[in-house]
């Protein structure tokens, strides 16, 4: 958690936002990046990252080549002087640095009422949890080209959405973070509950028959009359849900009006006649309204 904090420290410092290596999002213990963590691990397992548990300190191993590891100089000295000025903090003082700099990090966080931390920082987590419940609770989409794990679970608690359901005929990616296990797994740790209905999706044959030519228009128009019409028991476990909670439907692709999944939140749309729109998230605090009940 230690580097957890300082890391996001780092990438406050960027200027650059293109530029940064990991997103986070709010977990029980404040700021957390999934992808951080793998990295972590990886280096660990490899044995390129060396813990002394009884110094509490981290090394690399002396057979690594860093040449291996190019860092350009405002990296580095950026690095250098986070280290120098919170390395040696432990981790309460750096909760209480991280949600001071951005209180968004400390709404789920179980040790929030440990720390010494102003009545105005108390104020701000409840004007971002007032702002996060006033989400209207309807149907989301979102496409997971082009984001990271930690962006698209951020995104989806901006939101308010604790369901999100994987409209993938196959539920695997060569972004392994977005492969069914290691997908349910990271969002648990969002408290973000995870469905996969293949039933849903379009076959893979289907997809080489029309998407080469980019024929979206046939291969939707394919969808709409031959897999949407079988959906009946789908569209009444979305609305049974919506009757609570907001759901986000999942897919690969950025651009909803080349993705299903558009579709299939119309379809769900005209079987609900509570629901005003259906919302596609662009990015944080952005939506496109992709159609109107």
């Amino acid at each position: 958690m230690q580097i957890q904090k300082n890391i996001f420290l780092f990438t406050m410092a960027i200027k650059n936002k293109d530029q940064i290596p990991y997103h986070f999002f709010p977990n029980i213990k404040g700021c957390y990046s999934i992808s951080l963590s793998n990295d972590y691990h990886i280096l660990c397992e490899t044995g390129i990252l060396n813990y002394n548990s009884f110094t509490q300190k981290y090394s690399l191993n002396k057979n690594v080549d860093l040449n291996l590891f190019t860092v350009d100089y405002n990296t580095k000295t950026m690095l250098k002087k986070i280290c120098a000025q919170y390395g040696t903090l432990n981790e309460k003082e750096l909760a209480e640095i991280t949600y001071k700099e951005k209180p968004f990090y400390a709404i789920r966080s179980r040790i929030v009422d440990t720390l010494n931390l102003p009545d105005i920082f108390f104020s701000d987590i409840k004007r971002i949890e007032s702002k996060i419940k006033s989400y209207p609770r309807t149907i989301y989409t979102i496409g997971y080209e082009e984001r990271t794990i930690d962006d698209v679970i951020r995104n989806l608690i901006c939101r308010n959405i604790k369901v999100l359901i994987d409209v993938r005929k196959n539920a695997f990616s060569m972004k392994k973070e977005f492969s069914k296990n290691n997908l349910k797994s990271s969002l648990a740790k969002a408290e973000i509950e995870y469905i996969h209905c293949p039933e849903v999706g379009i076959e893979t044959n289907k997809r080489k028959e029309f998407l080469p030519e980019a024929r979206y228009s046939e291969l939707f128009k394919w969808y709409e009359r031959s897999i949407l019409p079988t959906q009946i028991s789908f569209v009444e476990m979305v609305n049974k849900i919506l009757e609570k909670e907001s759901i986000a439907f999942m897919c690969y692709e950025k651009n909803p009006a080349e993705c299903h999944r558009t579709y299939l939140a119309k379809f769900c749309l005209s079987h609900n006649p509570e629901l005003k729109d259906v919302r596609n998230i662009i990015k944080d605090g952005k939506d496109e309204c992709i159609c109107n009940g």
